[in-house]
């Protein structure tokens, strides 16, 4: 399975801000052979401009690609999940 290596939080939107919006958002997020994140869809949504948000970061992110038998990096589907809290 791939392991994040460099996983920046995704920046609030000012529309979530201002609703006080907070809560989780669930990708699928495909994993390249190396280790960037290629696409994602959203699972389970928030709204406020967030969803978008954590599409985008994710392409920021750098992976730990999954290896097959042989060891060799391959691309990897992978959930994962994003925490949006105001402090």
């Amino acid at each position: 399975m791939p392991r994040c290596e460099y996983c920046p939080n995704p920046q609030y939107s000012d529309k979530a801000t201002k609703r006080r919006i907070q809560g989780g958002i669930s990708l699928l997020v495909v994993v390249s052979a190396e280790g960037r994140g290629t696409a994602a869809s959203v699972v389970k949504e928030l709204g406020g401009g967030l969803d978008e948000a954590a599409v985008a970061i994710i392409r920021t992110w750098r992976f730990k690609p999954g290896v097959n038998v042989d060891g060799r990096p391959v691309a990897t589907r992978v959930p994962v999940d994003i925490e949006f809290r105001l402090f």
